[in-house]
């Protein structure tokens, strides 16, 4: 890849195309692969001195960080970001102050957060406006207010039909309003939310052939989904359980049943006409 944009003088097509690629690695949960991209980008940038170019990639660095746990590194590479925009005479992405905000979210300073997320509630962004109005949710349940926490949870479902197809977003979206509603005592709403959450990690698990990736997505969901329904009472548990947990314990058998059903595919596909066809399985 680098050849090929170093043929064509194109750093900046570069830069974005490892942004792009460590974006994908930190979906899957590739984490060191995504570190390793992020830091050939930043070799690029400062190499042609590209300083936006940089705080771009001190943002996604923030972001992804923070999806890791390492909160500390990641609000460093924040205030880097910002302090190269302040530098640049350039106003503060939207996106870099919801991410400040969702670091101190994370780290329990709730007040913090919701004054950053609400001095960006303007923005035009509906993508980054779902994130906000589902982040807000999460920070008035953690300070108990239950009532404006459902209110967000409410302004996130009116603009879902708006937004990018995301079924990670989705995903965590369902989880977020679900347990909302579990504080509420909104147990038929929570294993709605849950069997929605599980409709869009499939559709995730489906679109993802490496199985250490699959794992990875799994391990970010799961835990959560059990400990959801393991505080929901006995007596309102419905049917609605059984396709929940059938797909949670099938995951993992799953994985090696796609996959055999993947390269059965390509073992029979017409294009690789010297390769011998399996045997049943």
């Amino acid at each position: 890849m680098n050849k090929f944009y170093n043929s064509f003088n194109l750093p900046k097509d570069e830069i974005d195309t490892l942004l792009i690629l460590a974006d994908i690695y930190s979906t899957y949960g590739a984490y060191q692969s995504a570190y390793r991209t992020l830091a050939e980008a930043e070799d690029i940038a400062k190499e042609n001195q590209d300083y936006l170019s940089l705080a771009n990639i001190n943002l996604i660095s923030s972001a992804i960080y923070s999806l890791e746990g390492d909160i500390e590194f990641a609000l460093k590479m924040a205030e880097q970001s910002k302090k190269i925009y302040n530098y640049l005479e350039i106003k503060v992405p939207s996106i870099l102050i919801s991410n400040i905000a969702t670091i101190y979210m994370n780290t329990d300073k709730i007040d913090d957060a919701i004054e950053l997320y609400e001095s960006i509630l303007e923005t035009k962004d509906i993508d980054l406006l779902f994130a906000i109005y589902m982040n807000l949710s999460i920070c008035y349940r953690k300070n108990n207010d239950i009532k404006k926490s459902i209110k967000y949870i409410e302004q996130t479902q009116e603009v879902f039909t708006k937004v990018s197809y995301n079924p990670e977003q989705f995903t965590e979206f369902e989880l977020v309003a679900a347990k909302t509603y579990l504080v509420n005592n909104q147990f038929d709403k929570v294993l709605n939310c849950i069997e929605m959450a599980v409709i869009y990690l499939d559709a995730i698990l489906h679109e993802t052939n490496k199985l250490h990736y699959r794992r990875g997505i799994r391990e970010q969901y799961i835990n959560r989904i059990e400990s959801l329904i393991l505080n929901i009472p006995h007596g309102a548990i419905t049917t609605q359980i059984l396709n929940i947990i059938s797909f949670i314990r099938s995951t993992l058998s799953s994985d090696w049943l796609y996959m055999l059903e993947w390269s059965s595919e390509i073992y029979l596909n017409n294009v690789t006409p010297s390769l011998t066809p399996p045997t049943q399985y």
